[in-house]
């Protein structure tokens, strides 16, 4: 009896074809967890010469995309593979999100085929462009690559307003505000999310309950219609930053250093994490900060320990 191919099979082989590798763990996920069902057809797979199986990736042969019908297949070195399989995760961590690949946009639309461009996210008007930056000391010249990147997206055929940089090391927090501070960004949000941070944060950070609890510390919020806040609330701004996002520390920067703080006088309150924190409160020291759980459920205590400075010292302007 001959090997036939399964629904499952067909999933598994489909998500490979489309961003490179996946890890033995989430070809467990696309099988269940249930049983070790996901190991035989990985095995009985890997015999026929349908994928191709390495230390504990699982990449897609040219036999295995001619199954699919698919005249195109994704080729990618070994390094790759954990960047790449950290962009399958985004199928099982967003499920209700629109996932395109890097591979796939530059496919479908013109942009530079050297983009740094990950993957392309979208949930309703809702899109992000996501980048990872590769290395644990990323210096400013790879950021400037990304930075590059941002600024030439074409703003049509969905192509994102937003950005999600996932980063390792916390000197890129800095290098990128620096970058979006020293220019006009076309983005409306870019992201910093440590590469730790699953991603389902993303949709906490744009669902109903997340609005919620900001309207339970902040009843009346209202939106602010302002690049340096999302919100108002009374008199005052509310600034989310659960993530850092260089575009609004931008604007809070010019809001402070120029004539608007002093000619509005409005408090800002900022919403972040404890991380988050960090850099910030040294910043935007005038600010008011609230404190929310790293996964985005409740409100904390503010600590009333003066936090000591980080590697990112704000530079005095």
């Amino acid at each position: 009896m001959g090997f036939e191919i399964t629904p499952k099979d067909i999933e598994l082989l489909t998500l490979i074809n489309r961003c490179g590798a996946v890890t033995n763990e989430q070809a467990k996920m696309i099988y269940g967890a249930e049983t070790k069902l996901y190991l035989k057809r990985l095995v009985r797979l890997s015999t026929n010469h349908i994928v191709s199986r390495s230390g504990g990736y699982v990449e897609i042969t040219e036999k295995g995309s001619g199954i699919l019908n698919q005249e195109k297949r994704v080729r990618i070195k070994k390094w790759e593979r954990p960047y790449r399989a950290a962009m399958a995760q985004l199928i099982f961590d967003l499920p209700d999100w629109e996932i395109e690949f890097g591979t796939e946009i530059k496919r479908r639309i013109e942009i530079n085929r050297g983009s740094k461009i990950a993957a392309v996210i979208r949930k309703g008007g809702i899109r992000y462009g996501i980048y990872q930056l590769l290395y644990d000391d990323p210096d400013q010249d790879r950021i400037g690559f990304v930075w590059k990147d941002l600024q030439e997206l074409p703003q049509d055929n969905g192509c994102p307003d937003r950005a999600v940089i996932i980063y390792r090391s916390d000197t890129a927090i800095k290098t990128m505000f620096e970058k979006v501070k020293a220019c006009e960004p076309t983005m409306n949000e870019i992201l910093l999310v440590h590469s730790n941070t699953s991603l389902t944060l993303l949709d906490r950070y744009h669902g109903t309950e997340f609005t919620s609890l900001l309207l339970q510390r902040f009843p009346g919020l209202t939106h602010s219609h302002r690049k340096l806040a999302q919100y108002k609330y009374k008199d005052d701004y509310v600034c989310v930053q659960a993530f850092h996002d260089a575009v609004a520390m931008k604007y809070l920067h010019n809001y402070y250093n120029g004539f608007g703080h002093k000619s509005e006088g409005r408090l800002v309150n900022i919403v972040c994490t404890d991380n988050t924190s960090k850099y910030l409160r040294e910043l935007f020291p005038h600010a008011k900060f609230h404190i929310i759980s790293d996964d985005l459920t409740r409100f904390k205590p503010v600590p009333r320990t003066i936090l000591r400075p980080s590697l990112l010292t704000a530079t005095k302007q």
